[in-house]
């Protein structure tokens, strides 16, 4: 891919968390359901461009949710899992 094309597709990766991030009230219950799409179609993103840091931001985000959901370990498995990628700096 080209730099211009790779740089398209981090933008829209990035536009698509930030919007999610700060469109709502950050712990309401409609702010975490709504969270769900907009992350998923990041993921998908990440995956088909092989974006992996930006990935393991997305997975992040997601854990995140499902840590507002009541699901502690599911939210800690992807943690531990995606977060040395983060810390890494993405290598």
């Amino acid at each position: 891919y080209s730099n211009n094309m790779t740089f398209i597709l981090q933008h829209t990766v990035c536009q698509i968390i930030f919007n999610y991030i700060y469109s709502r009230s950050y712990h309401s219950l409609s702010f975490i359901l709504g969270a769900i799409s907009p992350l998923t179609s990041a993921l998908t993103l990440t995956k088909k461009y092989h974006m992996e840091l930006m990935e393991s931001i997305v997975y992040l985000h997601l854990a995140h949710v499902q840590l507002q959901l009541g699901m502690p370990l599911k939210s800690l498995e992807a943690a531990e899992e995606h977060l040395p990628r983060i810390l890494s700096h993405g290598t």
